[in-house]
């Protein structure tokens, strides 16, 4: 009897599992990378199973991706940022409204940027 085949089936038999478990919850993520102009290139992961962007809660459906985000700022500024990306288009138009701004009567909005963005892959890693 072989021994040598059995010891190799062995851990085939548990490695093939786990990288079929690897593969499909990378299949529910998307990578993008978004040219910013001047800014430079910023990178979005969206996972599809949890409805996350960066792991922020965010409403994803086949067409658009629309993430808010609170941001703090001092004084009792705040501000919420708006992050809609548009699948067919495969832009992303951003912007941040306001609030609390001293001697404003009200939110004040930024203005709308948007940016192309291109599907990746995970940036490599070393381990």
């Amino acid at each position: 009897m072989n021994r040598n085949v059995k010891l190799t089936a062995i851990p085939a038999c548990v490695l093939v599992p786990a990288f079929t478990a690897s593969w499909s919850a990378r299949a529910g993520t998307i990578f993008l990378s978004c040219n910013e102009g001047d800014i430079g290139i910023k990178t979005f992961i969206i996972d599809l199973t949890s409805q996350t962007v960066n792991n922020e809660p965010a409403q994803i459906s086949q067409t658009a991706i629309d993430l808010e985000k609170r941001l703090q700022g001092p004084q009792g500024v705040y501000g919420v940022r708006h992050d809609d990306f548009d699948r067919a288009a495969g832009t992303v138009t951003e912007w941040v409204v306001y609030y609390n701004i001293p001697g404003e009567n009200g939110p004040k909005s930024s203005g709308l940027s948007t940016y192309s963005c291109t599907a990746g892959s995970p940036a490599p890693t070393k381990f």
